[in-house]
C-alpha cells in the first residue's frame, strides 16, 4: 500500500484512495506504517451492503491493553478480530480510508500508549 494515501500532515488522502480502487468489491489489502507495523486486511461487503475489515495480521500489542474498547476491534469471522467503525462502511473506498486510519492510530498506539484521538 503506497504512502500516497496519507497526506504530508498524517491525515487521509480520500481522492487518492478513489482513484486506485472501485466504489465496490472486496480483496485484502496491505499496509505499513510509518513506524514499521505491518498490517494485512480482508475487506468484505455484507449482504446489505456495508463492508468489514477483518484483521488478518497485525503487530502485537506489546503488552498495552487489548480489549475490544481500547484497541477499537470487534469479534470477526473464523476467530479473527475486525475494525469497528463509528458507522458502516457503504462503499469499498471508505472501507479502505477507515481501515487505514485505523492502522494509523494502532501503531501510534502500540508505539506510545497514547489514547486515541
Amino acid at each position: 500500500m503506497s504512502d500516497n494515501f496519507f497526506n504530508r500532515d498524517g491525515s487521509i488522502n480520500f481522492a487518492a484512495i478513489c482513484a486506485s480502487f472501485p466504489e465496490h468489491g472486496e480483496g485484502e489489502i496491505t499496509h505499513r506504517t510509518v513506524a514499521g507495523h505491518h498490517f494485512r486486511f480482508q475487506l468484505k461487503r455484507n449482504s446489505n451492503g456495508t463492508y468489514d475489515a477483518v484483521i488478518r495480521d497485525q503487530p502485537p500489542y506489546g503488552g498495552r491493553p487489548e480489549g475490544p474498547h481500547e484497541t477499537h476491534r470487534l469479534p470477526g469471522p473464523d476467530g479473527f478480530a475486525k475494525v469497528c467503525f463509528l458507522k458502516p462502511a457503504r462503499d469499498l473506498q471508505t472501507a479502505i480510508a477507515v481501515t487505514l486510519w485505523w492502522a494509523k492510530l494502532t501503531s501510534d498506539y502500540i508505539r506510545t500508549g497514547a489514547a486515541w484521538k
